[in-house]
């Protein structure tokens, strides 16, 4: 009995660390998403919706807490290259650093805390 407890702990820990890794993992690459959007937008390399890409920028901001120096008014991109390649710079060495954090819980209370739900790009398979 003790070895049934023991082993129904032990499963039920590695299996809620295996679930939450999977939602980190979804997270991280719907930010990698998001920073391909922007950088096909900004490069050129592919036509990317105007809503795909502000849903972009705003997922980075929000998610790193580094405010996209791109337009929020009537224009779509920025005003130079160098304020693109800042804001690149910034999320890409703020993901590196808390990837882990990207879990599910993160990224709904950094939507909320400005009082908005995540966007379709951010649709969670049920």
């Amino acid at each position: 009995m003790k070895y049934l407890m023991l082993s129904l702990i032990v499963l039920n820990v590695c299996g809620c660390t295996v679930f939450r890794h999977d939602r980190v993992n979804r997270n991280s690459k719907t930010f990698i998403k998001c920073l391909n959007i922007v950088s096909n937008y900004e490069e050129g390399k592919k036509e990317v919706l105007e809503n795909e890409y502000n849903e972009s920028t705003l997922f980075l901001s929000l998610a790193t807490g580094i405010n996209s120096k791109a337009g929020y008014s009537n224009t779509v991109g920025y005003k130079n290259k160098g304020e693109y390649q800042d804001d690149m710079t910034q999320w890409k060495l703020w993901y590196q650093g808390n990837k882990t954090k990207l879990t599910d819980k993160y990224i709904d209370s950094a939507y909320r805390r400005v009082g908005l739900t995540p966007p379709d790009i951010l649709r969670r398979k049920k």
